[in-house]
């Protein structure tokens, strides 16, 4: 991990009182996965890599139900491919392995990033299925 930087728990503080940039990033990510941010508070978790005035890296809980969770992760553009990802990713894999909690890691055969990050944390292609694209008239 790059000197600088700190591993924070998401949790009701960092979202409504830590006044750091990119939290918007975050909160968007969270209110796109989750019915309101208090219900994130209340039922998920995520940990995210700051530096004093920013968050450069975040990882989340997309779901969960009683013994099973989804993970979403993204990385600022300037902090992209210096194993930030990985460090968030080891934090949320290490969180759920103590609570018995059964991870999920979905995502497209195109993304790299995301296949190489989950693979250095431990998960192994279960299966591949397709996803199709288009517009309702």
């Amino acid at each position: 991990m790059l000197e600088g930087l700190r591993l924070k728990q998401i949790d009701e503080h960092f979202l409504h009182e830590e006044p750091y940039e990119n939290k918007e990033f975050v909160l968007d990510e969270i209110q796109q996965m989750w019915p309101t941010v208090d219900r994130f508070v209340k039922f998920g978790f995520g940990f995210s890599l700051v530096t004093d005035k920013q968050a450069v890296c975040w990882c989340t809980a997309e779901y969960m139900s009683k013994h099973k969770c989804g993970i979403g992760i993204e990385t600022v553009r300037d902090y992209q491919n210096r194993g930030l990802a990985t460090s968030a990713a080891s934090a949320f894999v290490d969180h759920c392995e103590a609570r018995n909690i059964k991870l999920h890691w979905e995502c497209s055969a195109e993304n790299l990033a995301s296949r190489r990050v989950a693979k250095k944390v431990g998960f192994v292609k279960e299966h591949e299925y397709r996803v199709y694209h288009g517009k309702f008239k």
